[in-house]
């Protein structure tokens, strides 16, 4: 049986995997790293997920998981048996993108980071009433 890797995003954590892990779970071994994303740079997460992952497998990216996951395939392609990207892009992490998420990474360890999902779910929606209608 061939490998899964599965690289979650910046907000989410093994268990946002556990309904795909469900469903696979008897038909591939399952790798869910830990620890990578508190790494400075794409490229230290690279390394941290690869350290962690067997020789070969099927790499599975969903959001920041995905620039992880291309930094991989730049880095080791003769691991990958295929790669799956879910809502992400093949842009390079800008500055912005790296201090904030720094900034969230340093929230969640002060308040958790259920707190901090709760918080940036209401800067992304719209309140009742200016949503019109």
């Amino acid at each position: 049986m061939e490998p899964v890797v599965l690289v979650p995003g910046p907000q989410a954590e093994g268990t946002s995997w556990l309904p795909l892990c469900q469903r696979i779970v008897g038909a591939h071994p399952l790798v869910v790293p830990f620890g990578h994303r508190r790494a400075d740079t794409m490229a230290a997460m690279a390394n941290a997920v690869l350290h962690q992952s067997p020789t070969r497998f099927h790499l599975v990216g969903w959001s920041m998981g995905g620039y992880i996951a291309f930094e991989i395939l730049r880095r080791a392609p003769e691991r990958l048996l295929s790669l799956t990207l879910i809502s992400t892009t093949a842009a390079p992490e800008s500055e912005a993108a790296r201090q904030g998420r720094q900034e969230t990474l340093d929230l969640a360890s002060i308040d958790g980071m259920r707190r901090y999902q709760a918080a940036n779910l209401e800067k992304c929606l719209l309140p009742p009433g200016l949503a019109g209608g």
